[in-house]
């Protein structure tokens, strides 16, 4: 190792002792750690020697000449005094390895200290000048993420322990909730915005539906979700174009509308999700301000300025424990690349399906997750072991720099039952023609 090179004069020490002061090499073991301060061992100063052809064979050792009682040492003293030696070099390794890390911080700070007070003075004044722009107020696009509604779905509050609740009502509040939030952030927040359109992007899954038999058990008749469920929804929009002039609605379906309990790919729009925004266009077909858009494609793409916005639903993308980001991406990335390669450019990703709202910016383009109106149920606590907290995305889109502000907005805090509903029937002429139907056919 490096630490146990020999110097010039550590050899010269020992050459000297040997050759002029007639020392034995056993004797030389003391007076060197005296001398350098480090320990060498007989064996070591004795081959240095050998290795400069110094014989010291004629010499004898002061042990030697001692007279044999003296020569005769107990062991455990001899024993204890080797101990005792060992663990002051080891100490004064230490001290030494702490000294030589001490002076190297020393030597730093120094060289660091005469760095400044040599270039310091040499840099020129800081000192800013600053003007305050002229107050202008910045154009963009409200857009609302909304979905996952699950319309008519009944969540029981004692069958989640107490971490939630749902139903048609709470819908109804949460809407109103939702769109007391938008207001306030719009009047109290954006106040140095210029925002004249919101684009409301719909994701699907508005109703319950009925293929899953536990949610057919207690939900709202088929009818009443996507009847009320269009209704309210249609007040909603009404009332956000008190401060957004014009107002573009636009959505796939989800797959809790469709009619099939197996997933079918042709027709997918024969959805309850489908009839719900048919309902919700014809609500607000007077208002020449709105305009409503649903393909029946299973995704759709939606220009903002110059910004392509992907909209699906996410439901085509296997899931367990969780969102499955990876399957995400790739998904996501492969349909975009699809569109690219036929002219649509492709920046931002928008699903919903997953009921937790998250982001992921990578260079293809950034994904946007929403959360869902309902929140966590029964499934999701007793089938995953989580409880999502109802949230919908409320952002902003630049003309220059695409999506900027973002609000994930909550619809279960105190203030939601404080809010005046929108209205509805709760009980309604077409839900009674339908179940009259299918008592017949029972019968």
């Amino acid at each position: 190792m490096a630490g146990n090179l020999w110097t010039k004069e550590e050899v010269q020490f020992v050459i000297d002792k040997i050759k002029k002061e007639k020392l034995h090499p056993f004797d030389i073991v003391p007076l060197f750690f005296k001398e350098f301060g480090r320990a060498r061992t007989f064996s070591s100063i004795k081959n240095k020697a050998l290795e400069f052809g110094i014989d010291y064979a004629h010499l004898a050792r002061s042990y030697d000449k001692m007279p044999p009682k003296q020569q005769r040492i107990p062991p455990k003293k001899a024993v204890a005094k080797d101990v005792k030696d060992e663990v002051l070099r080891q100490k004064l390794r230490e001290y030494q390895s702490k000294y030589q890390v001490l002076s190297r911080e020393v030597s730093i700070e120094n060289r660091m200290l005469q760095v400044l007070k040599d270039e310091v003075p040499q840099l020129p004044k800081v000192s800013f000048s600053w003007k305050r722009p002229e107050a202008k107020k910045t154009h963009e696009t409200a857009v609302l993420l909304l979905g996952d509604a699950h319309l008519g779905e009944r969540v029981e509050k004692e069958a989640v322990y107490g971490l939630g609740e749902y139903n048609f009502d709470i819908f109804v509040k949460r809407l109103k909730f939702l769109s007391e939030s938008i207001k306030s952030i719009a009047v109290k927040k954006l106040t140095g915005y210029q925002i004249d359109k919101l684009i409301v992007f719909m994701l699907g899954d508005m109703v319950s539906g009925l293929i899953h038999d536990e949610l057919a058990e207690n939900a709202e008749d088929i009818i009443f979700q996507v009847l009320n469920g269009a209704y309210v929804t249609a007040q909603f929009i009404l009332d956000l174009q008190q401060l957004f002039p014009t107002i573009e609605v636009a959505g796939v379906v989800g797959n809790h509308g469709r009619l099939h309990k197996k997933k079918r790919h042709k027709k997918r729009y024969v959805n309850f999700d489908f009839i719900f925004y048919q309902f919700l266009a014809t609500f607000l077909a007077s208002n020449d301000q709105i305009r409503c858009t649903f393909p029946k494609s299973p995704f759709m793409v939606k220009k903002i300025y110059d910004w392509g916005f992907l909209i699906l639903h996410g439901d085509n993308i296997r899931s367990w424990m969780g969102i499955p980001w990876y399957g995400i991406q790739r998904a996501m990335w492969r349909l975009g690349d699809l569109l690219q390669g036929k002219g649509m450019k492709i920046h931002y990703r928008i699903l919903g399906h997953f009921h937790n709202t998250g982001e992921v910016d990578r260079t293809p383009g950034e994904l946007i997750i929403n959360g869902s109106v309902k929140g966590g149920d029964e499934y999701s606590l007793g089938g995953l072991f989580e409880f999502d907290r109802p949230t919908q995305l409320f952002m902003g889109v630049h003309a220059r720099i695409g999506a900027t502000w973002r609000y994930p907005l909550r619809l279960d805090l105190p203030g939601v039952d404080k809010v005046e509903p929108y209205k509805y029937r709760e009980e309604l002429d077409a839900a009674k023609y339908m179940r009259n139907i299918l008592e017949e056919e029972k019968s």
